[in-house]
């Protein structure tokens, strides 16, 4: 009688396991990198739909009103505001709503544009109830809530609650414009006087504490706005302070014009964009040019700039979406802002 044994059966060993592990290893630091790739292309994707919706919801605007909206609705002169009472006109209080606010219409955001409509048409230099003074900072604007403001308070505090509001297609997907900030950039505000060539520029922002609602795309000034000084209008761009712009008046074209692109804010490490210290508010102006795109300090809050490696977001005023170099010559790049200097340049797909 033969007896019948069971093979045994046989186990990895800890060479054969290992090399398992490390084939492994090798495959997904093969694929990582293509998962990225895939993923970053579908944000770009995303981030590029983000700047046409909001370049239609501008000529949708201007279908209905003949016109693409203001920049924003500033104060004439160079004090963005101040509390001291003063009898200079340029010290006048403003509504300062810029042109997003505009937009919300006809981007599905009527709801929240509805609080603010009163404001935008509210006479920034009548006097607000309880305001005693008759010369000085008329109006308070909205951005200093019940605090600041004289007047009744109904309308400044719902707008300041109703700023809070988070608008998904006004960020882009590849940053975090809510991340840990020391300021939300309320106000950008760019003046010039007279003929004497002279032009400045200021800004507003607020605590991030206030958890204001923010974007990652803004309109274009132009090199440094809209100003009363002519040396300088000449290369001023669609969207400027208090400005009625139509697209008859943007005489280099409307495919050669900038409309809109991306912004980051500014960083501690402006060279690497690490350590946020500045987003902007969705009320916020438009982005002036004068100082290019890259260079050594890319990420300051006066330029546009964006998180894809190497390009940059925007869309053109005929409604086109580009990325442009981040490497762009800064003479094209004044040249593409402008919309009235004689000069045209195409971009490529």
């Amino acid at each position: 009688m033969r007896k019948k044994f069971a093979p045994r059966s046989r186990g990895f060993t800890l060479v054969e396991l290992l090399v398992v592990i490390a084939i492994i290893g090798i495959l997904v630091g093969l694929l990582l990198p293509a998962v990225q790739a895939a993923r970053e292309a579908a944000r770009r994707m995303q981030c590029s739909n983000n700047v046409k919706q909001l370049t239609l919801a501008t000529h949708n605007f201007e279908s209905a009103y003949k016109r693409i909206p203001p920049g924003y609705l500033g104060s004439k002169g160079d004090v963005v505001y101040s509390t001291t009472p003063t009898t200079s006109p340029e010290r006048r209080g403003a509504q300062w709503i810029g042109h997003l606010v505009y937009l919300f219409p006809f981007m599905e955001q009527n709801a929240l544009y509805q609080p603010w409509s009163d404001l935008r048409n509210t006479d920034p230099t009548a006097a607000p109830t309880g305001n005693t003074t008759t010369d000085g900072e008329k109006f308070q604007f909205w951005i200093n809530g019940a605090t600041g403001y004289d007047g009744d308070p109904s309308d400044i505090d719902t707008l300041w609650d109703w700023h809070q509001y988070r608008v998904p297609s006004l960020l882009c997907p590849s940053d975090d414009a809510y991340s840990n900030t020391a300021a939300t950039m309320v106000i950008l505000h760019t003046w010039g006087t007279g003929n004497t060539g002279t032009v400045g520029g200021s800004g507003y922002g607020v605590p991030f504490s206030a958890t204001l609602g923010r974007t990652n795309y803004l309109g274009n000034a132009g090199r440094l706005g809209t100003t009363e000084s002519p040396a300088w209008n000449v290369w001023k761009g669609p969207f400027g302070n208090r400005t009625k712009t139509t697209f008859g008046s943007i005489s280099d074209g409307t495919s050669n014009v900038l409309a809109f692109g991306e912004a980051m804010g500014s960083f501690t490490d402006a060279a690497r964009g690490s350590g946020r210290t500045w987003s902007y508010s969705w009320t916020v102006g438009p982005m002036p040019t004068a100082w290019g795109i890259g260079g050594a300090q890319p990420y300051m809050y006066y330029k546009y700039a964006s998180r894809h490696t190497g390009i940059i977001t925007v869309s053109l005023m005929d409604g086109s979406v580009r990325s442009i170099s981040t490497n762009m010559d800064n003479t094209t790049y004044q040249y593409i802002s402008a919309m009235s200097d004689g000069n045209t340049t195409t971009l490529n797909d």
